[in-house]
């Protein structure tokens, strides 16, 4: 223990200083000895690569939290190695974020002043898809539900089906209320999933105070 917590140490100070003492990088993590530092933090937040935090969450503790769960789950990701993405579906997630920024000048301004490339955004985006890939291929048959879980859904959630005051009949609203306890019972499969593989690996949160994002 004493070993590992000086490694953590001394990669601390490898890359939160520079010769003239200046910052310029900060570990916010460290899942099974791989870093997650606040370059990667600020990007997932200006360009929205992860679920936005709740209201009245700490958006840099919440963004680190969620960033561990993503690197838990390449490390799977990695062993069983999906089919790759299409490059045309990297290439539409790419010009959304284009879109967002406003140009491809403006995002390649905005990766520059993160000390990021357009290369390492392409290969963020490419895990993601594979993450979702592996996920879909592990948990979609398990996620399907019984025709009796649809139905108690649907009488336990009536607000939910309801459209101009009116109740629709289950046989309207069955397809929605099949979705969305397939999207939940998919979620708790997945969060119980992503519990267990933080039992088996190493995570360290460091206590480093949030910078305010600029």
């Amino acid at each position: 223990m004493k070993s590992r917590t000086f490694a953590i140490a001394f990669i601390v100070a490898l890359l939160g200083t520079a010769a003239s003492g200046e910052v310029i990088e900060r570990i916010m993590a460290i899942v099974g000895g791989q870093p997650i530092v606040m370059s990667d933090v600020t990007a997932a937040l200006r360009f929205h690569l992860t679920p936005p935090a709740p209201a009245g969450t700490d958006p840099i503790g919440w963004t680190v939290d969620r960033l561990i769960e993503r690197t838990l789950m390449l490390s799977e990701v990695e062993r069983y190695q999906p089919p790759e993405p299409a490059k045309a579906e990297i290439d539409r997630h790419v010009a959304e974020l284009e879109q967002r920024a406003g140009s491809p000048a403006a995002l390649d301004s905005t990766l520059s002043a993160l000390g990021l490339t357009r290369e390492r955004l392409r290969a963020y985006i490419r895990d993601d898809l594979r993450i979702a890939t592996y996920l879909t291929e592990r948990f979609e048959s398990a996620s399907e539900p019984a025709e009796a879980d649809v139905v108690t859904y649907y009488r336990e959630h009536p607000s939910e089906f309801t459209v101009a005051g009116k109740l629709e009949s289950f046989e309207e609203a069955q397809d929605a209320a099949r979705k969305k306890v397939t999207e939940t019972r998919r979620s708790a499969l997945i969060a119980d999933w992503v519990t267990s593989l933080r039992r088996r690996t190493d995570v360290t949160v460091l206590p480093v105070e949030s910078p305010a994002l600029r």
